[in-house]
């Protein structure tokens, strides 16, 4: 699975890429006398369609094009799971609202 989006280059260009999830975490930890923290989060990248090439640009534009790591509510939850649940919640943010599934 994949998004196809726009990209805002760093010359502020705009062009399509596809965006996807490339990494999921799932974190739990236990301190004595506290209550457990868990959490999940990912991260994606951008991949231009015209040579497979993933996008790798400055920082600014990476933020800009929300290339970064993402926190979801998706605790306990099956792998496959976790990536639907990653896909939907990009789709939530305003720079992905009209990304198509690919």
């Amino acid at each position: 699975m994949a998004l196809r989006n726009k990209y805002i280059a760093e010359n502020g260009s705009e062009k399509t890429l596809y965006y996807r999830v490339v990494e999921i975490n799932s974190h739990y930890e236990k301190i004595k006398g506290e209550l457990a923290s868990k959490t999940v989060n990912f991260n994606i990248e951008a991949i231009d369609e015209t040579d497979n090439s993933i996008v790798y640009e400055s920082k600014e534009t990476r933020d800009a094009n929300q290339l970064f790591w993402h926190d979801i509510q998706a605790q306990d939850q099956e792998v496959e799971v976790l990536i639907d649940k990653a896909y939907e919640y990009l789709k939530t943010l305003e720079h992905f609202s009209e990304a198509e599934d690919c």
